[in-house]
């Protein structure tokens, strides 16, 4: 009933909810402090993905749990693509979550869903989670350092990827999140939540920066812009490899499967 209550109380000011069951493969108990966060997103527009709403349910006993995620109908475009997911944190510590954005609402996706959320110590290469408009595939994983966990997604395009966006858990009061889109391995667009965006050449190198719409001195901001670069070619690195490891494997139970034929891992 706690849950249950902790679901309601966000439904107040909103005229439609999205509702089910968050679950593992097999049922879950928390001895510690844990909490159920469950977000909604906007994957249609140009730029980073847009977050519609959001929820948590404090003192999370156990999985399965029934959840309902209040959002604003007048922020639904019939014409758009929205998914949810689903995490699981015991204290600081991500410990369960959606592998793959299930979408819902719109172009006959449903409002009542089961979410399947694996343990966070085995999404380091999820698997692809949908093709979508223009032979786009879209491909989420998580990266672990000692001082924050990062999810990501990159969207990929005759096996190329063109765009990959973070939302990285850290020391900060909330997320970071960022969108970075590629040419090759050059990165040609910045974006992040805090208002800076980036523009780059065909060659790599900045054209124009502004946060919040105050232009920027690129010459006076080296620093941030070799922290940006870094991090992109961090994270594509890793998710390049993670995709890899994950069609390897893929591969392997295939092969596997296959009576005469050679194993190999």
């Amino acid at each position: 009933m706690l849950l249950i209550t902790g679901c309601a109380r966000h439904t107040e000011d909103a005229q439609h909810s999205i509702t089910g069951e968050v679950s593992y493969s097999t049922p879950v108990r928390f001895s510690e402090n844990a909490r159920l966060e469950l977000i909604l997103t906007d994957v249609s527009v140009e730029g980073p993905a847009i977050q519609i709403a959001s929820t948590d349910i404090d003192h999370l006993t156990e999985l399965p749990c029934r959840f309902s995620l209040a959002y604003p109908a007048q922020k639904i475009n019939p014409a758009h693509r929205y998914t949810i997911e689903a995490r699981v944190y015991s204290g600081q510590h991500l410990s369960y979550a959606t592998d793959t954005p299930h979408e819902v609402l719109t172009q006959g996706k449903p409002h009542e869903l089961n979410l399947q959320v694996s343990a966070a110590d085995n999404i380091n290469s999820s698997s692809a989670s949908a093709s979508v408009a223009n032979d786009e595939t879209i491909f989420q994983g998580e990266m672990r350092t000692a001082s924050d966990v990062t999810l990501y997604r990159i969207g990929l395009k005759n096996e190329l990827l063109v765009w990959l966006e973070e939302e990285r858990s850290n020391i900060t009061p909330q997320p970071v999140k960022a969108r970075y889109e590629f040419k090759g391995a050059l990165l040609q667009h910045y974006r992040d939540a805090l208002g800076l965006e980036i523009q780059f050449d065909e060659r790599g190198r900045p054209q124009r920066m502004q946060r919040q719409q105050q232009i920027l001195d690129i010459k006076r901001e080296t620093d941030m812009l070799n922290v940006i670069r870094n991090r992109a070619s961090l994270l594509r690195s890793q998710a390049l490899a993670s995709r890899e490891s994950q069609s390897h494997r893929q591969a392997t139970e295939q092969w596997q499967g296959v009576d005469g034929l050679t194993k190999y891992k």
